[in-house]
């Protein structure tokens, strides 16, 4: 919960919306928002927002990770490419687990052309 996660925590609570928040270097609620642990993040959340830096541990999400999410999730990682394994996220929306993805960052950068993450389309 640190600056950016304080303010898309404030946006949301506007919108009436339960904010559930991971941090392992916090260990109390946030203005509304309560501290969970990952796993409890990961299978209660519809909507997962990942504004985290990397600390060197590697993927903060990864299949055993997707597994548990609830069907249907949307991920959003504006943070850290390195946060997301990459490959497992792939699988889980070709599976049609997840219900899409909003990438601002990838393991690698420049995406390469042949990534299966250079053919995906936004759709409104």
């Amino acid at each position: 919960m640190g600056n950016i996660g304080k303010e898309v925590n404030d946006l949301l609570s506007g919108f009436g919306m339960k904010v559930l928040f991971y941090d392992p270097f916090v260990s109390s609620d946030y203005n509304g928002a309560r501290c969970v642990d990952l796993h409890e993040l990961i299978q209660e959340s519809d909507i997962i927002t990942i504004h985290a830096r990397d600390t060197g541990e590697g993927a903060l999400l990864s299949q055993k990770e997707f597994e548990s999410m609830k069907q249907g999730v949307l991920l959003i990682n504006t943070s850290r490419g390195c946060l997301v394994d990459q490959k497992a996220l792939i699988a889980q929306l070709l599976s049609g687990h997840l219900g899409g993805a909003a990438l601002d960052v990838y393991e690698e950068e420049p995406l390469p052309q042949d990534s299966p993450c250079s053919k995906c389309t936004m759709s409104f």
